[in-house]
């Protein structure tokens, strides 16, 4: 296995982990953290994507951008809902960290709802993946 294929199951193990906080968080009412935890799990599926085609950045915006483009538009691997889903969890993740004013601008319910779109996102990314990282 090499360094590469390491550093995908790791994006995706993080995302996986991400997921785990967030239903918990959820439980918890906890729904701030929940909306952050279902978007980084989206954002290190996606950058797992990114190692094994060779995009590699740390700007959230650059790697949706290129998400988009490239898995969405040119290549057509995955169905056009899941760029909604990424850009959903993003702009919810945004809401709520950086919106200080609004407090539980996203109900436990569609917490909820975006979970389910992040655990089906990271299942197809992790699908798409599995030949390469052998999982």
């Amino acid at each position: 296995m090499d360094d590469n294929s390491v550093i995908i199951r790791n994006c995706l193990e993080k995302a996986r982990r991400s997921l785990t906080s967030a239903s918990d968080s959820i439980n918890n009412n906890d729904i701030d953290n929940a909306i952050n935890r279902i978007y980084y799990s989206i954002f290190y599926s996606a950058m797992a994507l990114g190692y094994k085609h060779g995009f590699v950045t740390s700007k959230h915006g650059q790697l949706i951008g290129w998400f988009n483009k490239f898995f969405i538009h040119e290549n057509r691997i995955f169905p056009e809902k899941m760029f909604q889903v990424y850009k959903t969890a993003f702009d919810n993740r945004q809401e709520n960290d950086y919106n200080i004013v609004v407090l539980d601008s996203i109900a436990k319910d569609e917490a909820r709802r975006t979970l389910i779109d992040a655990e089906d996102f990271v299942n197809r990314v992790s699908g798409y993946l599995s030949e390469y990282t052998g999982q």
